[in-house]
């Protein structure tokens, strides 16, 4: 099932956080999610056209209504358009609105998550290709071990029963020995 609280904390485990503990990737919801911005606004309800320039807290993403969107915490210069977010040095920007072709809201599912940060941190060429080579690799591993276990346990006769036959072993009961050592004293 998934929880946004414990994606996010796997998102900064595995992809870090900056010293204040801010993660670098992680995941909102697109109507939560609102910004200071500098512009011009209309004045009041008056329907008179006028505006005024001011500091606004408006939605960040108005044109996703609902969606999950993966975001990556870029260094932001100093910029009058976002006081705010200037004055912190950063702002949290998106790289993937999770929404099919025709805007129908997709579930996040870690593995997309994963190769999306992969993606943005290596560039998609290297991750699709360096992932289906460690699938491969592992599946490759995955084969000779089962191999080994099978090899291992199909043997007529294991190491240490054929020792034990061979009389090349010995099989001591420690109960019995304590209890000895015990009863000498």
């Amino acid at each position: 099932m998934f929880s946004l609280k414990r994606t996010n904390a796997i998102l900064a485990e595995r992809f870090g956080t900056d010293l204040l503990n801010n993660p670098n990737y992680r995941l909102s919801w697109s109507t939560k999610e609102t910004e200071i911005r500098r512009g011009n606004f209309p004045i009041g309800n008056t329907g008179i056209l006028s505006t005024e320039k001011e500091n606004r807290e408006v939605p960040k993403y108005p044109f996703f209504k609902d969606r999950w969107v993966l975001e990556k915490k870029c260094e932001l210069p100093p910029t009058p358009e976002l006081p705010v977010a200037a004055m912190h040095g950063y702002s949290y920007e998106p790289i993937f609105v999770f929404q099919d072709s025709h805007g129908n809201y997709l579930e996040p599912v870690w593995r997309a998550i994963e190769l999306l940060v992969y993606s943005a941190i290596r560039g998609p060429e290297q991750v699709f290709n360096t992932s289906r080579t460690e699938d491969a690799s592992k599946e490759e591993a995955n084969a000779k071990d089962i191999q080994y276990f099978e090899d291992v346990l199909q043997e007529e006769s294991p190491y240490l029963p054929t020792m034990l036959h061979n009389r090349e072993a010995v099989k001591l009961d420690s109960t019995k020995v304590f209890e000895e050592k015990k009863s000498a004293d």
